[in-house]
């Protein structure tokens, strides 16, 4: 059973969105997923404060029971946070996988240039809600699985 911690370091996520995933996930088996409570915070557009979603963050990365963390989704106030999440991650960071994709890619440029875990571009779980969402989830969810099926082959 693979665990995935998901926090929002920008947007949040509608809760009826992360239903869907866990549904979706639950479909599928052998994940375990945990939206972080600061998934669905709100402050203006963002999913809390800085301080908030940068705590969120290290606290998913420093989970030593988590397998990878997810990026619930985008928003530019993930680079808001980037520079002192990244100063901030400990050892358990270093085994992880990191998904996501949008305004997440500057945590994902840092955490590649740190050589921090294994970091990806793919789906995050708030594209359940777009056309030809519930496909993008699956793959991505397949993937922290640890399938290579949706992988181009690039």
């Amino acid at each position: 059973m693979k665990r995935i911690a998901i926090c929002a370091p920008g947007k949040r996520i509608e809760r009826e969105h992360a239903d869907a995933v866990l549904d979706l996930a639950q479909s599928i088996g052998g994940l375990e997923l945990r939206f972080h409570p600061q998934c669905f915070a709100r402050h203006g557009h963002f999913a809390g404060d800085d301080a908030t979603r940068l705590k969120a963050l290290v606290e998913c990365a420093s989970d030593p029971s988590a397998d990878a963390v997810w990026f619930a989704a985008g928003g530019y106030g993930s680079n808001r946070i980037a520079a002192d999440a990244l100063a901030a991650l400990g050892p358990p960071a270093q085994a992880k996988t990191f998904l996501g994709f949008s305004d997440p890619g500057y945590l994902l440029a840092g955490l590649y240039r740190h050589g921090i875990g294994r970091p990806a571009h793919g789906p995050m779980a708030s594209c359940i809600a777009r056309d030809g969402g519930e496909g993008a989830v699956r793959r991505a969810l397949g993937f922290l699985a640890g399938s290579a099926e949706g992988l181009e082959a690039g």
